[in-house]
This record gives structure tokens, sequence and C-alpha cells, in this order.
């Protein structure tokens, strides 16, 4: 079990945000939050004054002096931006002052408002592996590993409109859908699989004739264990994560599996974003939750 220092809680107002960073600056973000978590060195008046972050220069395993320098100068420029369009808009500043002494130490001021919106307890977390977070190396993997994580405990985060995933991903207009795929989607797959705690697949979706939308399956590599003597390990990764949630509902007729499976996968998926989003108190009011999915699934009088 990883240590709770290791933990780090990413804001989801500040998760579901258009944002420019680089490597170096990222990382920087994760260590202000994990160390306004634990306290460390933070004055108390955060939020009168911001406050200031120092970290060692090899902290940031950026080896460039030239490309680091450039990087923390432009970080004060950069802002969250939280609404952008015809009618509003909202953005953040972060940092309002800079330091840096060549292979010592930088400092970094935080505005209040950056101090608050990291240390904020009311708007809900990503949960990030934070030594995980820290060893990436694709400003692509690091953006995909914070939105992802959000969903790893429920394992879907489907019917996401693909030019919002670009905008939270920053990717360029000149990439087309292939470029997309190839060099954002498969490549962060990879670089999640093998750096962290979790992995994804992904499937595309169309309106008419054009890709419109996308469907991310995420799965707890801790997790992987389950599958390990399944006898239906050939199925897909979506088919698998299907399986699974099937098991934990306590539904472990095969021939009601394989129905769901095969026949009802797109309307079971429909039904369990349905029910994660059902607030607290209407779920206590629901006494057999497998028993309503089989009802509006259609497998009525096909006890589970």
């Amino acid at each position: 079990m990883e240590k709770e220092s290791n933990i780090l809680k990413y804001p989801i107002k500040a998760l579901m945000t258009k944002q420019e960073f680089t490597v170096v600056e990222r990382r920087i973000l994760y260590l202000a939050i994990q160390q306004i978590k634990q306290g460390i060195g933070v004055q108390k008046n955060l939020f009168d004054k911001g406050f200031e972050l120092f970290i060692p220069y090899s902290a940031l395993e950026e080896t460039n002096w030239n490309r680091f320098k450039e990087s923390i100068k432009k970080l004060e420029d950069k802002k969250l931006v939280f609404v952008d369009n015809d009618e509003e808009y909202e953005s953040l500043r972060l940092v309002w002052k800079t330091q840096i002494k060549k292979n010592e130490t930088v400092k970094v001021f935080f505005t209040s408002e950056a101090a608050f919106l990291l240390s904020e307890l009311g708007k809900g977390y990503a949960t990030l592996q934070f030594n995980l977070a820290m060893a990436l190396t694709s400003e692509y993997a690091q953006r995909m590993y914070e939105l992802l994580s959000r969903w790893k405990d429920t394992g879907i985060w489907v019917n996401q409109e693909i030019t919002t995933i670009r905008e939270l991903l920053n990717v360029p207009s000149s990439y087309n859908l292939g470029m997309f795929k190839e060099r954002v989607l498969d490549y962060t797959q990879k670089e999640l699989r093998e750096h962290t705690d979790i992995s994804f697949t992904y499937e595309l979706m169309k309106t008419g004739r054009s890709f419109t939308r996308i469907d991310f399956y995420i799965t707890n590599q801790t997790e992987r264990s389950l599958f390990n003597n399944d006898p239906n390990l050939g199925k897909d990764d979506k088919s698998q994560r299907c399986l699974e949630h099937l098991k934990k509902m306590g539904v472990n007729r095969k021939d009601l599996q394989d129905v769901i499976i095969n026949e009802k996968q797109e309307l079971f998926w429909k039904w369990l974003v349905k029910w994660k989003q059902m607030p607290d108190n209407h779920k206590a009011t629901v006494k057999n939750p497998t028993g309503l999915m089989l009802v509006e699934l259609g497998l009525t009088g096909k006890p589970h």
C-alpha cells in the first residue's frame, strides 16, 4: 500500500480546465499540491499573500539549464482557464514571481487564489500517486494520468466529446484524427500502462459519418490479477471490464454474463454511468441494484 504522503489529490475544479504546462511546470504543480497537503513550510497567511515553494533543482529532473530557465520564466504567465467562449471568460493566474539559482534551488511564489484552489477540500479530487506523476516525461501522459485517475474507481469515463478532450490535453489544431490517435491516445496509453498504477483502452464513437465522441475504460493495475485465471481472458479489454463489474454485482451465471456482454453491453455501460452518478441518498432507496440493472436491460424474469 502506498504511503499517505505519496498520494496527491488534484482539485476537480482545476482538473477540468484548459492548461498549457510543460513537463517541468506540471511537476512544480505536483510539488505544490504535495507541500500544501503536508503543511511543510507553508506560512500562516497562505490565503492572504499566497505561498512560497522551495524546490531543489535536482527534484525537477531537467538537465538542460537553458530549457529549464525558460520554462520557469514562462510559468509566471501561465493560467488556468475555466471558461472561454463567446459570452464568458474566466481564468486564474497561478504564479506571481519566480527565483532560480543554477543547479541549486527554485523558488516559486504562488498567488493567494492559486494557493486556495490547490488546497480546497470541497470540490472533489482525483487521486494521483506522487512518484508516478513526477516520473512521467510527456505532457500528454501527465495530463491524461490526471484526467483518468478521477475515474479509476468506477473504471469508465464515457460519451466525452473529442473536441473537449483535445482542449483538455492541449492538442494542436493541426493534428487530424489519425495524428491525435497515434501521437496522443496511443502514446499515452502505452506510457500509462508501463509507468503508472492505471491503464486504459478507448473507443471512438460516430455521429453520422464523423467521429465525435470517445469512451475511456480505465483499469487499476493492481486489479489485473482478477483476470489471471479467467476463462474469458481472450475477450477484449472492454468486455473484460464489463465482466468484472458483473461479478462484483453478483451476476455469476455465465448465460447472463454472455447475454449482457455480447448483446446488452452498450446498455449496461449507460446504466452503470447513470448509477455511479446517482446521489447516495437515492442509491440508498434501491434495495437491489443488480435487480434494477437487469430490469432496465430488459432481462426481467431471469434471476441472477
